[in-house]
């Protein structure tokens, strides 16, 4: 009887701790295992929390967080994402589905932003952006851009910085420009 009791404790613990494999299309639609691009594998944590892990198909993790509602994919919590490598390029966290809270965007796993959102917005930090160069940062304070800065090709390429103001009313207006070479050389300012 008490070898019975252990067997039955066994199942029913690996049944509470098992994990749903499901396979994903290129356009993260559910396929077969021979069609996908990746795979998700979900842990229900309670009624209303799930615990995500995607996969791309090589078996590198491509995003690991919470949902609140799986039909929804409403994300809670810290949030990653990595690249095909296995590499973190993104962790944001939500609140209901919207952002709120840190961000960190990263390049070759090391920091090359940061920042807060509040209720959905932008409010304090550098945010990447891309633009007619390369890529661009926007720096923030309390939910309004003080300066963009955009590069030629990396982040110590400097190809133009705007710096900007506001009128009473709040509208954003640019201030100043400064323009630089491809040797990083301030070469204008209008």
């Amino acid at each position: 009887m008490k070898h019975l009791f252990i067997i039955i404790l066994f199942f029913s613990l690996i049944n509470s701790i098992a994990q749903d494999k499901i396979y994903l299309d290129k356009d993260w639609k559910k396929t077969t295992e021979d069609k996908a691009h990746f795979y998700r594998v979900l842990e229900k944590k309670s009624d209303s929390l799930f615990y995500i892990e995607d996969y791309y198909i090589s078996g590198k993790m491509q995003m690991d967080g919470y949902f609140s509602n799986l039909e929804k994919e409403t994300l809670v919590g810290k949030i990653n994402w990595y690249d095909e490598q296995g590499i973190i390029t993104i962790t944001k966290t939500y609140t209901k589905g919207i952002l709120n809270g840190d961000y960190i965007e990263y390049a070759n796993g090391k920091v090359i932003a940061k920042g807060n959102y509040k209720n959905g917005e932008f409010y304090d930090g550098i945010l990447i952006s891309s633009s007619i160069y390369s890529f661009a940062f926007s720096e923030y304070k309390k939910g309004k851009r003080i300066k963009g800065i955009a590069y030629y090709s990396n982040p110590t390429n400097i190809a133009k910085e705007r710096y900007y103001s506001y009128d009473n009313k709040g509208k954003e207006y640019p201030t100043k420009d400064v323009f630089y070479d491809k040797k990083s050389q301030i070469i204008g300012t209008p």
